[in-house]
């Protein structure tokens, strides 16, 4: 755990660069015992773009107040992290505690713009609205505050940001949000049509109103559609419900004699690769399509590629981040500021485009091969064919990526 300054929440312009340069050394050589009691000492590169000394100047530049509080210093943070490592890290950030809001939101940026896709029952005449303004500021304004701090590798992924932000606790960290997080006015328009949406996130975390499902069918679950089975696989963390499902899918497989299968990969934050490889057994040999969108992330990104590998079939949008990354994640505790520090260690994977193949290079090896003046290409997973799941689409219930997959194993 990291010790904190300050008194109250508040802290100075001296306390609030303390703190920040407190985030930055454990996250470059902070010690951290691992589950298997392994010590990790750090980020493998955090100083990949810029040097210490850059990143201080940065930082002083950034500290343009006399009084500081814990969103001023989260969203100081992450932009310095973006000033760092920028699309060569996605994963290193600072969160709010006691955590972010679940993801996915009940909003989706189309050609730029946030429009309302799942809400509460009693704002359903919103559905399909366009979000103006966050308490009166221009909703322009505050995606472009968000971009500032978001690293992303895939503009998919900023706009998964950008939506779960816009109604995250997050907001009060955005320099151009003003007003607290007990009541929160967005303005939304349709047409000719304005109105105004009331809500509050009242515990610090969780937003009143907005809906984050999508109409997705639960993890670890899967539905017959003719004669092709959907698996939804949205995270890879539980290994027993893994279990369950391949057992309860491979009865119903053989009873019905289909050896066809959807992998729906959407909005797979990732979690243990192990569990992708207990599917993977169970699929070998059959007709498959995988599903993607801009949420895929970390170990579902690698199950998108090992999917391929076995010959499924992608249907849907690029996903968010790309095949090259540091590795796994580590988080730690500063209590007293009310943040949470996530940081990637133990090397890099890099993506063999010939070989098709990731490489684990160590962090020796990172650093030995690559600085900022030789930086390490990246590499992009691509769905075979492309289909958008429109704002229309989400708002009636339409999945036209589904339904493109449904089309390819029929004629295949």
């Amino acid at each position: 755990m990291i010790k904190a300054v300050g008194m109250g929440g508040q802290y100075d312009r001296t306390q609030a660069k303390v703190i920040l340069n407190q985030i930055l050394d454990f996250i470059d050589h902070g010690e951290i015992k691992t589950a298997d009691g392994e010590i990790c000492h750090g980020h493998p590169c955090l100083y990949l773009l810029h040097t210490h000394e850059e990143a201080q100047a940065e930082l002083d530049s950034s500290l343009t107040k006399s009084e500081y509080n814990r969103y001023d210093i989260c969203y100081i943070a992450r932009k310095l992290l973006k000033y760092l490592l920028g699309e060569y890290d996605t994963k290193t950030t600072v969160k709010l505690m006691p955590r972010d809001m679940t993801m996915p939101a009940g909003i989706k940026i189309q050609d730029g713009k946030p429009y309302i896709v799942d809400v509460s029952s009693d704002l359903k005449r919103f559905l399909g609205w366009e979000i103006t303004t966050v308490n009166r500021a221009p909703v322009a304004d505050l995606l472009a505050d968000i971009e500032q701090i978001t690293s992303y590798a895939t503009p998919e992924w900023l706009n998964y940001k950008q939506e779960t932000t816009l109604v995250s606790p997050m907001l009060a960290s955005l320099p151009h949000f003003k007003g607290g997080l007990g009541m929160i006015r967005y303005g939304v328009a349709k047409g000719d049509a304005k109105d105004e949406i009331c809500t509050s996130i009242p515990n610090d975390y969780t937003i009143t109103g907005f809906q984050a499902g999508h109409g997705r069918s639960k993890n670890y679950s899967y539905r017959i559609i003719d004669d092709v089975i959907v698996i939804q696989y949205s995270m890879c963390r539980d290994k027993y419900r893994m279990k369950r499902l391949i057992d309860d899918a491979g009865r119903d497989a053989k009873k019905h004699g289909i050896g066809k299968f959807i992998i729906d990969l959407r909005h797979n934050s990732g979690g243990n690769p192990c569990l992708t490889d207990q599917l993977l057994d169970f699929l070998a040999g059959a007709k498959l399509v995988t599903l993607t969108n801009g949420s895929i992330y970390s170990c579902g990104a690698m199950a998108c590629v090992s999917l391929r590998k076995i010959g499924s079939y992608t249907i849907g949008t690029d996903i968010g981040m790309s095949l090259d990354s540091f590795c796994c994640t580590q988080k730690i505790a500063m209590d007293d500021v009310g943040l949470s520090v996530i940081r990637s260690a133990n090397g890099y994977n890099q993506w063999d485009d010939k070989n098709h193949e990731f490489i684990h290079l160590t962090d020796e090896e990172f650093n030995d091969k690559y600085n900022r003046d030789n930086l390490p290409e990246l590499h992009f997973f691509h769905p075979d064919k492309y289909v958008v799941r429109t704002v229309d689409d989400l708002i009636n219930g339409r999945d036209p990526q589904l339904d493109a997959a449904i089309a390819y194993l029929a004629k295949h």
